[in-house]
């Protein structure tokens, strides 16, 4: 048997911007929009996006038997930011004593 876990790394781009005006392009269409983030529309409409993109996936990895270990990528760089939360993860896992 075979243990997947799945690390889904996070970039500061699903969290929407403080405010302001930001440029975005498609990378396949290569097509620009500009977006207002002040708009609360626009911020309410990314936020629950982006949860629904999290719960489909979420749904699929328990599905699967797959545990999640999400990494938060930092604005600022940080050696440590994708490896500790991982380390952290299998410590906890193996003080625990079982994979699941």
């Amino acid at each position: 048997r075979h243990d997947v876990v799945a690390v889904r790394i996070a970039s500061p781009d699903l969290f929407p911007p403080a405010g302001g005006l930001v440029r975005l392009a498609d990378p396949e269409s290569m097509r620009t929009v500009v977006v207002d983030w002040n708009s609360e529309r626009v911020r309410n409409a990314w936020i629950r996006r982006v949860a629904a993109w999290r719960a489909k996936v979420d749904a699929e990895f328990a599905r699967c038997g797959v545990d999640v270990i999400d990494v938060a990528v930092p604005m600022r760089r940080d050696k440590d930011a994708v490896q500790k939360p991982i380390l952290d993860f299998f410590r906890m896992r193996q003080l625990r004593g079982s994979k699941r």
